[in-house]
């Protein structure tokens, strides 16, 4: 029989946030498939010329996905429920990433909310160097196993031998703030916003032989 030990080391960050990202979103309805195009394409015009007159570059304003459906009202035909065609749906998502800037980030607001686009807007606070701050986690989370490996293997008596296996887990990301559309409506309320530090983690399962 094989003799083992496996422990968990884990790693935490807490890092301040270097990057804003504005999600936008504008929807339109219409009986009409072309009418909701025509009515989407004027609302994206709109909020082009908001994001210009913030002082950013048209091409900085990416799209993120962009869909049109047809939808459906359900009735009751008697004893049976049916299904009548309402229209159609077209929504495009779209994306604004800069640097941390916080007077920026409020002229793009009010920008945004006087362009009568009718924009969905959530804020969300992220870092650059994502990757290599996972690269350092994931060095202190197996080092941490490692410590708790030699404890337990003191403990017992052994010595902990050649490693077999190694997985790891993580968690983290941007932070999302979301705000209701009635807030962005008015552009001379512009919210008092202090952004939470973005947190990750890594947990780590490693087990090794013993000798």
């Amino acid at each position: 029989m094989d003799r083992t030990i496996k422990t968990t080391g884990t790693a935490t960050a807490s890092v301040a946030p270097d990057l804003i990202t504005l999600s936008l979103g504008i929807e339109t309805r219409s009986a009409s498939y072309q009418q909701a195009n025509s009515l989407a394409l004027e609302k994206l015009e709109k909020l082009r010329k908001a994001v210009i007159s913030a002082g950013f570059e048209k091409s900085d304003l990416k799209t993120a996905g962009c869909n049109i459906s047809a939808e459906y009202d359900s009735f009751q035909d008697g004893n049976r429920w049916k299904r009548q065609f309402a229209g159609y749906r077209y929504r495009h998502d779209l994306k604004l990433t800069f640097d941390m800037d916080m007077e920026r980030l409020n002229k793009a607001l009010s920008a945004l909310s006087g362009s009568e686009a009718d924009t969905e807007i959530n804020i969300g606070f992220s870092v650059k160097n994502g990757e290599e701050i996972n690269k350092q986690l994931l060095s202190a989370a197996v080092k941490d196993a490692r410590e708790k490996a030699d404890i337990l293997a003191a403990a017992a008596g052994v010595s902990v031998g050649k490693v077999i296996s190694i997985d790891s887990t993580e968690s983290g990301g941007p932070t999302p703030l979301r705000m209701a559309k009635a807030a962005m409506l008015c552009a001379d309320a512009q919210p008092d916003i202090v952004p939470q530090e973005v947190t990750a983690a890594i947990t780590v399962i490693a087990e090794w032989e013993i000798e």
